[in-house]
């Protein structure tokens, strides 16, 4: 029997022991949505699959889906974030709670590239840029973006209304240290609406 190979860029979001050696990944990909799939013997030391199924990685996979489940059969590392950020927590933070929130509310396998960019463009500018690097700004920083990043995920996802009033922070996908000072006054009254947003969504 002949099975369809997807190959898609993917950020791997968590897993868990399902064998001595194999692993159930949950992938977020650009071209199927949130999957989850079994990594065979990719518990084992001398699986070629494990550099690539970090957490917080983002990585090349093939998957193949079978009659009641996906199987994944191949993985490249593009990207290993979690060691990125090993030196800066705010960011690893940051990352990881777009990471929870992606788990909660993205509704199974949809394709959404839009989604996909989102996170990927916040996780280019925690990288790359210094406001998380300042020791005595980090703290702050690492706020205002969460609280960006927030309102983009909850925008696309269709649960976020008030673009009245913080329309310019999901306008686009651009990131910037004036758009991180612009939501800094505002945070706590965007820190409700996002709530708000979120137990319409039944998440809070």
């Amino acid at each position: 029997m002949h099975y369809h190979i997807y190959n898609t860029e993917a950020i791997i979001i968590g897993g868990r022991a399902v064998s001595e050696s194999s692993r159930l990944i949950y992938l977020f990909t650009k071209d199927l949505g949130l999957v989850v799939a079994r990594a065979q013997n990719a518990r084992a030391l001398t699986s070629k699959l494990r550099y690539a199924l970090d957490d917080f990685s983002i990585s090349r996979v093939s998957l193949v889906r079978g009659k009641n489940n996906w199987r994944l059969t191949n993985a490249l590392p593009e990207k290993n974030l979690y060691k990125n950020f090993q030196r800066a927590p705010e960011s690893r933070l940051v990352f990881a709670k777009a990471i929870s929130a992606l788990r909660s509310l993205v509704a199974g396998e949809e394709a959404n590239g839009a989604l996909y960019e989102i996170v990927l463009k916040v996780a280019d500018f925690i990288e790359s840029s210094e406001v998380l690097n300042l020791p005595e700004k980090r703290s702050e920083n690492a706020k205002d973006i969460e609280v960006i990043l927030m309102l983009r995920l909850l925008n696309n996802l269709g649960y976020f209304g008030d673009h009245k009033t913080f329309g310019q922070f999901v306008a686009d996908n651009i990131w910037s240290e004036a758009m991180i000072q612009a939501v800094r006054p505002r945070r706590s009254e965007a820190v409700s609406v996002i709530n708000k947003s979120l137990q319409a969504a039944g998440m809070v």
